[in-house]
């Protein structure tokens, strides 16, 4: 595999996802991975600085030996469809909000965050470009290189309840530790203050 690309919905966690992949040192960019922006408390977990998809990071996943991450919006991803429909090996990890618990926990963070989205958007719209048929036609993604993620599911405080690594590392067959993932996930948590329940 060339590349892994995660999409999220804006404040969805998607850079959290990839820092937890990175756990994973065989991916090409798992370097990327700062540890420091979760114990310095920030809430967005941005390891590496500008945009998120950029032409050079696309590019780096033409490298036929290395699997690199590539993750973003689907406004960012779109940015670059020709070149990320180019890549011949690739898999997506979509994270979902389907239910009024994903689009209300994602609201409750935007508006923290200061990134607010109109409640049409977030109900109307949003949910549809994070589906897998969505990368099927527009990216180009075959069915069984699709795997979604809840929202819900993924920012429950115990990783382990809805089996979020075993079921990551069963579909890249990757090797994430559980307890290095969890240990970055409570940080994420608790400086996110996200109201679960």
């Amino acid at each position: 595999m060339a590349a892994l690309i995660i999409a999220y919905p804006p404040s969805g966690a998607g850079n959290h996802l990839k820092n937890i992949l990175c756990l994973d040192r065989s991916f090409g960019n798992s370097s990327d991975l700062n540890i420091d922006v979760y114990t310095r408390g920030e809430r967005e977990v941005h390891s590496t600085t500008g945009r998120n998809v950029s032409a050079e990071r696309v590019a780096a996943a033409n490298d036929p030996d290395l699997t690199y991450i590539i993750h973003g919006h689907f406004g960012e991803l779109a940015t670059q469809r020709d070149q990320i429909n180019n890549i011949a090996d690739k898999k997506f990890i979509i994270v979902t909000i389907d239910s009024d618990r994903d689009r209300y926990l994602l609201d409750t963070r935007q508006h923290r965050l200061g990134q607010m989205s109109h409640e049409y958007y977030l109900n109307e719209e949003q949910p549809y470009l994070y589906q897998p048929y969505f990368y099927q036609t527009y990216f180009t993604g075959m069915p069984e290189n699709i795997y979604t993620i809840a929202l819900n599911d993924f920012w429950h405080p115990d990783l382990n309840e809805y089996k979020i690594i075993q079921g990551l590392n069963a579909f890249l067959n990757k090797n994430i530790d559980q307890e290095q993932a969890q240990f970055l996930h409570n940080h994420w948590h608790k400086n996110n203050q996200v109201d679960f329940y």
